[in-house]
């Protein structure tokens, strides 16, 4: 195959292989910059949903903390005297004023003594307890007939603490306009317990809030805006990569280039210097021929350290060197045609043989033997041995 087929074949490759990386690191980057972008806003309208929350269940406690520690309370359950009813609602209007939707007097032994709620925005008369837990004092959710509701419940006390005797019990039934006014469009009720804290529809982002460990909120918030903040923040870095991407290319084309201007300029001067010494070996005396011979072979050398296993180079040694070329390590890897008549032997079986047992000198052999074995090890020979390895050849 020709050098240049192959060098353009590596770099179609490399320019491939560029393009998948990058295509790669683009979607690991979108899907993990998507993620991460997405998570930090979860937390964040977590942290407001929380807010929400924590802020509803101080003011229901300030409330029923408020009405459990007061004399009048305390009387009340233990005689049960409707002047305490008259004064505090006679109006009809008392929970609607506070803001919560029922408040439960009960006596020591949790039985109703009197109760209030807020029915079509109006306040009744409750006759029947709602299903809570009256035996756990503090906060709790409950979820009933598809409501929210948020109880607490403390026990009712005179105004020096000093003294108990029955409940109250405050609660209201969590509102979706308290969420709506901070941004939340829809607030659903999800029973089931959901691992994710988040789920993504269309351009809504549903975050899920536990209030406790069956029931959760589901709140969809509109995700429009943010989704356009990323993909501008996206474009940006993706402008950036396909800048490398050029990059890249251009230094591809660039490190192309220059090794084939590196190969024409190897082979037009080992060409020409083939074509030299032919023409030197019919005018010139040894000496020179052999300065000529040292030049080429360090053309050559240069040659193989760059191209090494390349046809070419060997069509080109066995169709122009006019001397014996051998390649080898511990054997021969390659010999032209000239050492072979030289050696007497066939290219099959070339490399069977070790190219120092043809020199007869011993000397000459174990310095020939050294050098090389520093070159089997990777090390670099001196301009002074390079000159003895050519020269007692």
């Amino acid at each position: 195959m020709n050098i240049y087929r192959k060098l353009l074949k590596y770099y179609i490759f490399y320019v491939f292989i560029s393009i998948l990386l990058i295509v790669g690191f683009f979607s690991y980057s979108y899907h993990n910059l998507f993620n991460n972008f997405t998570e930090d806003y979860v937390q964040e309208k977590l942290s407001q949903v929380d807010f929400i929350i924590k802020k509803e269940k101080q003011f229901l406690e300030k409330i029923t903390n408020d009405w459990a520690e007061w004399d009048d309370a305390y009387n009340f359950i233990q005689n049960r005297n409707n002047e305490f009813i008259k004064s505090n609602f006679g109006g009809g209007d008392t929970l609607l004023n506070l803001g919560i939707d029922g408040m439960i007097f009960l006596d020591k032994n949790l039985n109703l003594v009197y109760g209030r709620a807020v029915k079509n925005n109006k306040e009744i008369i409750l006759k029947k307890l709602p299903p809570f837990n009256y035996k756990k004092n503090g906060f709790s959710v409950y979820l009933i007939n598809n409501n929210i509701y948020f109880v607490y419940i403390t026990d009712i006390t005179n105004t020096n603490e000093t003294k108990k005797y029955g409940k109250l019990v405050v609660y209201e039934i969590l509102s979706k306009k308290i969420f709506e006014k901070n941004g939340f469009n829809v607030v659903n009720i999800v029973i089931k317990n959901k691992n994710r804290l988040y789920n993504i529809k269309n351009e809504n982002l549903i975050i899920y809030y536990p209030l406790n460990n069956k029931i959760i909120l589901a709140l969809s918030i509109d995700y429009s805006k943010k989704l356009l903040i990323f993909e501008k923040h996206f474009l940006k870095m993706f402008l950036a990569e396909i800048i490398v991407l050029i990059l890249l290319f251009i230094f591809g084309l660039i490190f192309l280039k220059k090794i084939i201007n590196d190969i024409d300029f190897v082979f037009n001067t080992l060409v020409k210097g083939l074509d030299d010494i032919k023409e030197l070996e019919k005018v010139t005396k040894y000496k020179y021929f052999l300065k000529e011979f040292e030049k080429i072979a360090s053309v050559f050398e240069k040659m193989y350290e760059k191209l090494y296993n390349y046809e070419e180079i060997y069509k080109i040694l066995d169709e122009y060197a006019p001397f014996g070329v051998a390649i080898y390590r511990k054997n021969l890897l390659y010999a032209n045609k000239i050492l072979l008549n030289i050696l007497n032997i066939d290219r099959k079986d070339f490399n069977k043989i070790n190219p120092l047992d043809y020199i007869e000198n011993e000397s000459i052999r174990e310095k020939i033997r050294k050098i090389n074995q520093k070159r089997l090890n990777g090390e670099k020979i001196t301009l002074k041995e390079k000159n003895v390895l050519i020269k007692k050849l």
